[in-house]
């Protein structure tokens, strides 16, 4: 089976050669490791034809804040089903007819604002944090 020929236009055709110094090649090898090419090739030939490379840079101290956040999404989850669960009754019943049944419900009110704590300071941390910056 034969392959297709490129065009001559996308035809990788010449070598260059050239040679740096450790600084540019540690600079370059930095850069490699922060893009999304995959050799070093790739990479020169985009600084070389493009004139810049885009950088990303992720910030692993935001790794445990994602946990945070993730685990503080799921209690809030688990607090609206709470809040579905207490509105359905209420929704059923129509009014409350024992006293017993406006104590479980204050419980589980006061259960839900507990659920509410931590997620609500997780978040007040990360506005400290991202607002100021």
């Amino acid at each position: 089976m034969n392959r297709h020929k490129l065009p001559d236009d996308v035809v990788l055709k010449f070598d260059v050669k050239t040679r740096i110094t450790a600084y540019h090649f540690e600079r370059f090898s930095d850069m490699l490791s922060k893009s999304h090419y995959k050799t070093m090739s790739e990479l020169l030939r985009h600084v070389l034809c493009e004139g810049k490379v885009e950088v990303v840079t992720i910030d692993e101290s935001l790794d445990k804040v994602m946990e945070e956040l993730v685990d503080a999404r799921k209690e809030v989850k688990a607090v609206g089903v709470n809040l579905n669960q207490l509105t359905k009754l209420l929704n059923v019943k129509g009014k409350i007819a024992l006293p017993m049944e406006l104590n479980i419900i204050q419980a589980s009110i006061q259960e839900i604002r507990e659920q509410l704590r931590r997620p609500l300071e997780i978040i007040s941390e990360l506005s400290r944090k991202w607002l100021r910056e």
